[in-house]
């Protein structure tokens, strides 16, 4: 066994040298970091999960006060209903990757079960869905929570949902994807209503008056009452327009 052992470490040496090396750096990093942020649980479960998306390439660490003060309101969520959470970020801050892994952090703890996450177009929606999958099935992810990334499956081994819109997990999380541009009333799987609704990328840059009064009347009239009794609500967005919603948010003009 040792002599095979060897045979395949010499084989990946000699046909994966700069995937090895990356790996190596990566761990180093990792490392590092762990040691940095000794004591600090948010930072700590990031790095422990994510090295590919929080340990940059420079060896840096690039963890601003806002995404301080996310990480530590995330981690503070508990089985009662929290504070919303709404935070106006330069673009490239980082904006959508935290909230993504926030979504994974709450569903592979079980903290909750059910997320909404809502975009100003499907589309847009679907692409962090998909971005969300991919997280949930990173190797480190997959090490610590194997059924997070793993699709749920029926009595005939047939998948119930792992597709552009929807994700269903065999750790029994369920993310789905919501566009604004689309009908939604009263969202709900099965018996379960979303604990998680998180909303980001809600605003553009040429919307109008009527458009922006449109998308606050479905996330106040549909969403946001479709959400369980203890509900996060959480969400992000990079100021695209002086009259969108986050910068209403930002005066104090909507409730």
């Amino acid at each position: 066994k040792g002599r095979q052992l060897n045979a395949v470490l010499q084989r990946i040496v000699r046909e994966h040298p700069n995937e090895l090396l990356n790996a190596i750096q990566t761990e180093k990093r990792r490392r590092a970091y762990m040691a940095q942020y000794d004591g600090v649980p948010w930072a700590q479960w990031l790095v422990q999960h994510y090295p590919e998306y929080f340990i940059s390439a420079d060896g840096q660490v690039h963890f601003s006060t806002f995404h301080q003060e996310f990480w530590e309101w995330v981690f503070s969520i508990d089985e009662t209903r929290p504070q919303p959470f709404t935070g106006i970020v330069f673009r490239f801050g980082g904006k959508s990757t935290n909230v993504e892994a926030a979504v994974t952090y709450l569903g592979a703890e079980s903290l909750r079960k059910y997320c909404l996450y809502v975009s100003g177009t499907q589309t847009q929606a679907d692409d962090h869905v998909s971005s969300i999958g991919e997280m949930l099935r990173s190797p480190a992810m997959l090490n610590a929570y194997p059924l997070l990334g793993q699709k749920m499956t029926n009595q005939f081994n047939q998948s119930m949902g792992w597709r552009v819109n929807r994700l269903r997990t065999a750790h029994g999380f369920t993310v789905d994807a919501v566009g604004l541009d689309k009908a939604m009333r009263g969202a709900k799987l099965g018996n379960q209503r979303p604990d998680i609704i998180a909303f980001d990328d809600i605003d553009a840059t040429h919307d109008s008056a009527r458009t922006v009064e449109k998308k606050i009347e479905t996330l106040t009239r549909s969403i946001f009452p479709a959400g369980a009794t203890n509900v996060v609500i959480l969400g992000v967005q990079n100021l695209v327009q002086h009259n969108g919603i986050f910068a209403k948010l930002s005066r104090n003009e909507v409730d």
